[in-house]
């Protein structure tokens, strides 16, 4: 006899065991690793969590952690498409994952509560990239940017909804791939990246309610590819990314999101990379792994200084999406 997982409820069910899978049936293993973790029998997950896709290769893997504590990301669940050099962003209640190489136009969805779930198909964006940047507030997810095909498009969905991107604008400094997303809840920052080999420090904003180019904020402190960002609603913070030949830097810096100008030195991460994935809650900022490293950092976003150990991934992650449920577009 073996346990399935019926919504929130582990009922005793004739099925033999397996690995988990939408049907919501558990092995003795995965049972095991949610046992070690306080999380078994399942339960919803509560609290400030972060939700990070493993992309060390193309993939449809998810984990998690709690963003107010310290420890190792656990296994969340799986996605439907696999890809990686995507973006993640989301509401206090659904994750976004706008897929990268691999499935370049997929929008995917899942539920941040449930352990275990798996995502389903949103829809598709209105072009076929990877390396774009992706914020959002509760009500709406933009997208920008990408390579492979270098655009300047933003686009954007109603995250409560399913269905097709709509275009929002254009990045105003040109065809962006590597560009990282922020946001308030009322303004939405792309920082970064590179067009062709000429790597951009350009700090880009719009009005996410609305539609329309971005305008010019400000600069960061290094021209980067792939820095990766994250917002708690007062202070924007650029941790990591790549200069000239993909040299990796272990740059911090900071913007007040509200207004306009340069960048601000925060201090250094841990690891110096690119393509880590950030997020975070009203206090506390996580970059969580990045090209190519399971290294997840933490700062404290309201002061400044160098980040701190963490903990580690499951493993090693090229360029990671992620989102959380108390991160700064909420609040």
């Amino acid at each position: 006899m073996s346990k399935r997982y019926q919504g929130n409820i582990i009922t005793d069910s004739p099925v033999e065991p397996s690995t988990s899978s939408a049907s919501g049936v558990w092995s003795i293993g995965e049972a095991r690793e949610y046992y070690s973790a306080g999380l078994w029998p399942l339960s919803p997950l509560s609290g400030d969590v972060a939700y990070i896709q493993r992309t060390q290769a193309t993939t449809n893997g998810m984990q998690f952690v709690y963003i107010s504590t310290t420890g190792n990301g656990t296994n969340f669940g799986d996605l439907t498409y696999s890809s990686y050099a995507s973006a993640g962003c989301g509401s206090s209640t659904r994750g976004i994952v706008r897929h990268g190489a691999g499935n370049q136009s997929k929008i995917e969805y899942f539920t941040l509560a449930i352990i275990g779930g798996s995502g389903a198909e949103f829809g598709d964006a209105t072009v076929s990239v990877r390396d774009m940047g992706a914020l959002s507030n509760s009500t709406r997810a933009v997208f920008g940017g990408g390579e492979n095909s270098p655009t300047n498009v933003m686009d954007y969905i109603t995250i409560a909804s399913t269905g097709n991107a709509t275009d929002f604008g254009d990045l105003y400094n040109g065809n962006v791939g590597g560009v990282s997303g922020t946001a308030s809840p009322t303004r939405g920052l792309f920082s970064g990246g590179r067009i062709v080999n000429t790597y951009q420090n350009v700090i880009g904003y719009i009005t996410i309610a609305s539609t329309g180019n971005t305008t010019d904020f400000g600069d960061l402190t290094v021209a980067r590819f792939q820095p990766g960002s994250l917002c708690n609603g007062t202070r924007a913070v650029f941790g990591g990314g790549a200069t000239t030949g993909l040299s990796a830097v272990d740059t911090i810096d900071y913007v007040t999101i509200a207004s306009t100008g340069n960048a601000t030195d925060f201090g250094d991460v841990t690891v110096a990379r690119y393509g880590a994935g950030g997020t975070c809650n009203a206090t506390r900022g996580l970059f969580c792994g990045g090209y190519v490293t399971n290294v997840i950092d933490y700062i404290t976003i309201g002061s400044t200084g160098n980040a701190t150990d963490f903990g580690d991934l499951t493993s090693n992650v090229a360029v990671a999406a992620t989102t959380s449920s108390a991160h700064g577009g909420l609040s």
